[in-house]
């Protein structure tokens, strides 16, 4: 059970953003690696996968072994998750529409995302829902708009919506 009440590890990293998760995770098997000499032979940790059969191969560090293990276990299941859905991808897109002005790139990374059948239909929602916010003005000149809105699995977007949303407001 992860709880901040009885897992420090947990706790202090409660906020952490996956990347960092991830050199965190490694640096505690950096550490236990170091406190067994015995263990200091040709083992790597560049993926999680080989982080995890580290943490599997030596039971004998039993409760040190068994925190790391869980977080190590919960690292590699969101893993899959990010890899199986595209989210860093759909972040770094999400990231481009809130920062970056440049509509040409925004439309046709949106477009290729809604396109993909790994990400997920609400990623795919919030992705069309900030390309609408941030290019309201250039979406009606151009009429990218609705081509946005026709990729949408279920075409969750009307325009009254959108016509509402003032977009000179967000801008």
């Amino acid at each position: 059970v992860l709880s901040p009440v009885t897992d420090d590890f947990f706790r202090e990293n409660l906020c952490t953003d996956f990347g960092a998760l991830h050199d965190i995770v490694h640096a505690k098997l950096a550490e236990m690696k170091m406190a067994n000499p015995q263990l200091a032979g040709n083992v790597s940790f560049s993926t999680i996968a080989e982080m995890q059969k580290f943490v599997e191969k030596y039971p004998e560090m039993n409760k040190l072994k068994d925190n790391v293990s869980k977080h190590v276990n919960i690292l590699h299941a969101l893993s899959g998750l990010v890899d199986r859905h595209c989210l860093m991808e759909v972040s770094e897109i999400e990231q481009q529409l809130a920062c970056v002005q440049d509509h040409r790139t925004a439309h046709k990374q949106v477009m290729q995302m809604l396109s993909d059948d790994k990400v997920r239909d609400v990623d795919k929602l919030r992705l069309a829902l900030l390309y609408a916010l941030r290019y309201q003005k250039e979406s009606e000149e151009k009429g990218t708009l609705p081509q946005i809105e026709r990729a949408l699995p279920s075409r969750p977007l009307e325009g009254s919506f959108l016509s509402s949303s003032g977009g000179d407001e967000h801008a």
